[in-house]
């Protein structure tokens, strides 16, 4: 009789001279091991900004409040932004007579689309380019091959006929 192959894997064997991390520690189990590593990496990070507390950056929300007031203050600021560019002067808003004032920028005309559907059919079948009936196409012509066909017929009957 043949062997059958195991198809589970094989069970996972701790090597002899290899002690889980988790039994090191004073830490029984794994949540509270986690637990205290996560602490410990958090007391790092803070460290840092608890011994200068003047370089501390801005809360979060302060952050998100100027962030967004900064992006949508063109759409709901009340008092205007004063921006001067190279000591140029205020723009005023545009009003009607001078915007008819200004010459019209040529318009450029749109591309015209190709036609890629010419040669379908409303219900998407193909049209001949010989014979422009739909159902076929060129290669499958009965009228263009009863041309070549009479062609080659009278080709060989000249070659015949000295």
């Amino acid at each position: 009789m043949e062997k059958k192959r195991r198809i589970a894997k094989h069970r996972f064997t701790r090597l002899p001279n290899v002690v889980p991390v988790a039994s090191i520690g004073e830490h029984e189990d794994l949540v509270t091991l986690i637990r205290h590593i996560v602490m410990e990496e958090v007391q790092r990070m803070l460290a840092p900004a608890q011994q200068n507390p003047q370089l501390e950056s801005p809360s979060l929300g302060e952050v998100i409040r100027e962030e967004a007031q900064q992006a949508l203050c063109p759409l709901i600021c009340s008092r205007p932004v004063a921006v001067n560019r190279r000591n140029e002067p205020p723009k005023r808003p545009r009003t009607y007579a001078i915007i008819v004032r200004q010459p019209r920028r040529p318009v450029e005309p749109l591309p015209v689309p190709r036609q890629t559907d010419v040669w379908k059919t409303v219900d998407n079948r193909p049209v001949c380019f010989h014979c422009e009936r739909p159902g076929h196409v060129v290669r499958y012509c009965r009228e263009r091959r009863a041309i070549l066909d009479a062609y080659r017929s009278r080709q060989t009957k000249s070659a015949i006929i000295p």
